[in-house]
């Protein structure tokens, strides 16, 4: 069963070092506004952060960060370009990942890696 969402934010990225400020200042954002819970800039800077170490993408490829409403909280995503295989996170990054989120995974969704959190309201 699909979980209903309503997208709060979607931004197109380069996959490069300025990547993670970029997230963290369009998060922020939001965040001021009362529309995230607190954690949310943390959790985005962490799976865009994860994306670029990775080096699963290039420089020139970019990734996309969502954020959407879902019950009871929200839906933090960062989706890769369809080459990209799935993300293996860094042991640190999962470890701030696991101790901010209510639930959190890594799926391949209508042709794109998606690395995601979930944080409760």
């Amino acid at each position: 069963m699909a979980i209903p969402t309503h997208e709060l934010l979607r931004v197109t990225l380069p996959c490069d070092s300025s990547a993670p400020a970029t997230a963290r200042g369009a998060v922020r954002e939001l965040e001021a506004a009362q529309t995230l819970p607190e954690d949310a800039v943390l959790i985005a800077s962490e799976l865009v952060s994860s994306e670029v170490l990775e080096g699963r993408s290039s420089a020139s490829d970019t990734i996309d960060l969502v954020a959407s409403n879902i019950p009871d909280g929200v839906r933090i995503t960062v989706e890769s370009g369809p080459e990209a295989g799935l993300p293996t996170p860094t042991p640190m990054i999962l470890r701030v990942v696991r101790g901010l989120a209510r639930r959190w995974g890594i799926s391949h969704l209508n042709g794109r890696p998606e690395l995601w959190a979930e944080l409760a309201y």
